[in-house]
C-alpha cells in the first residue's frame, strides 16, 4: 500500500493550536496538517502464517509525518493534499486523487475491488480497502482497513482450508480484515 498520497515529512513550523471539537461550518475550504503519532495494524479473524502476514505491514512513519487534507467548500468532502511545507500556499490537490466523502460523522474513501495474487490456479486473493476519517477535534483516526476474499469459485474450493492449516489460529483469509489505524494531533489549519 501507498501511504504517500496522505502523508507528507514536512518541517514543523510555530502554530497555534487552538482548541477544536471537530470539523465546523466555519472550516470549509481549509486545509488541515495533522501530525501523525502512531500507526499500528491490527487483525481481525486472519490467519497468523507468516506468508501472509509478512506482506502487509503499517507504514513506518518519520517524526514528521503529516496526513492533510483540504475541506470541501460544501464540508461533504476531504481531499488529500500534496504540500511541501505546511503552509497552505505549497499545497495542491494529491495526484492520487484520494477524495474522502462524508459519512454522518466519518468521512469514506472507498477505492475498488481489487484482484491479484494467484493462490492457485484460477483461484485469486481479493482485497477490498474501505479508508475512513474520524475527525475529534484534537485527534484524527485515520483508519485503512483491507478486507481479505477470494474469486473463482470452484477452483477455491479448499484453498481458505489449506491457509487455516499453514497457521495456528485457525482462520484462514476469506473474510479477514487487516486494518492499519493511524493516530494524528491537530497541528494546523490554513486557508489557501
Amino acid at each position: 500500500m501507498n501511504a504517500r498520497g496522505l502523508l507528507i515529512g514536512a518541517v514543523v513550523v510555530l502554530a497555534a493550536c487552538s482548541g477544536r471539537d471537530g470539523l465546523s461550518d466555519s472550516e470549509h475550504g481549509y486545509i488541515f496538517f495533522w501530525q501523525v503519532e502512531s500507526a499500528e495494524l491490527v487483525w481481525d479473524e486472519c490467519t497468523d502464517a507468516d506468508q501472509f502476514r509478512s506482506a502487509i505491514s503499517a507504514p513506518v512513519f518519520e517524526d514528521n509525518s503529516f496526513v492533510v487534507y483540504r475541506v470541501s467548500e460544501d464540508g461533504e468532502s476531504l481531499i488529500d493534499q500534496d504540500c511541501a511545507a505546511i503552509d497552505a500556499a505549497t499545497c495542491k490537490d494529491s495526484d492520487l486523487d484520494i477524495v474522502f466523502d462524508r459519512d454522518g460523522d466519518l468521512f469514506r474513501h472507498d477505492p475498488p475491488l481489487a484482484v491479484g495474487g494467484e493462490l492457485a490456479p484460477g483461484c485469486s486473493l481479493t482485497t477490498d480497502p474501505l479508508w475512513t476519517i474520524d475527525d475529534q477535534g484534537q485527534v484524527l483516526y485515520l483508519d485503512v482497513s483491507l478486507t481479505f476474499g477470494l474469486q473463482g469459485e470452484a477452483a477455491c474450493d479448499g484453498v481458505d482450508e489449506n491457509v487455516a492449516r499453514s497457521g495456528t489460529n485457525e482462520f484462514g483469509i476469506d473474510g479477514c480484515v487487516a486494518t492499519i489505524e493511524v493516530v494524528g494531533d491537530y497541528h494546523a489549519r490554513r486557508l489557501r
